[in-house]
């Protein structure tokens, strides 16, 4: 009898092993278009299993962030997968590194200045010194492209955090961990009304 018990208890755990395998191979392909398998293989594994799983595949921040913060944006995220992030963190930052690199240029005329473009006319007496400085086409180039490349690495900064929070979640819902708290604060947010 005992042998009998040993023998089929062997055979819930392998099969239990066997999901855990493929739910891993799963998400290690692809979480979001292998969803509905991983939910339907997840009801057949322990509770145990699913936390382990969950434990193993979770994305965490920190090293995308540290990576982005002393490298070029972006390669943080391509570490994490994160493709979309890491396209426009990467595209930001070099747009805005282009700009200053022609604002710095001796090619970049200033807007109004009568000798690059020698065809224009203009007033004597509304043209001045003070308005070519503050509408020169370099003192834009400067500002769109610090702005742009500051926005772009800051960006790159909360793409991970975001990007990992979300992975997280659908993987907890994709292992039917519906009971698992999620929130990177740690405390339950909760809403009431009372009138």
């Amino acid at each position: 009898m005992a042998k009998i018990i040993f023998f089929l208890t062997s055979i819930v755990l392998a099969s239990f092993a066997e999901n855990a395998s493929k739910i891993n191979y799963l998400i290690d392909n692809d979480l979001y278009n292998n969803f509905p398998q991983i939910q339907k293989l997840s009801t057949d594994i322990s509770d145990d299993q699913k936390f382990k799983l969950y434990e193993t595949q979770k994305k965490k921040p920190l090293i995308p962030v540290l990576v982005n913060t002393l490298t070029v944006p972006g390669i943080g995220s391509l570490i994490q997968k994160d493709y979309i992030g890491a396209s426009i963190s990467f595209a930001g930052y070099v747009g805005g590194i282009s700009l200053l690199l022609i604002q710095g240029s001796r090619n970049a005329p200033d807007r109004f200045d009568p000798k690059y473009f020698p065809n224009t006319r203009y007033d004597e007496a509304t043209y001045s010194k003070d308005t070519t400085d503050y509408f020169s086409s370099k003192r834009v180039l400067l500002a769109t492209g610090i702005s742009l490349a500051a926005s772009a690495w800051i960006f790159s900064l909360i793409k991970p955090v975001i990007y990992s929070n979300r992975y997280n979640t659908k993987l907890g819902e994709a292992l039917n961990l519906s009971y698992i708290n999620i929130n990177p604060i740690g405390k339950k947010v909760e809403l009431s009304f009372s009138f």
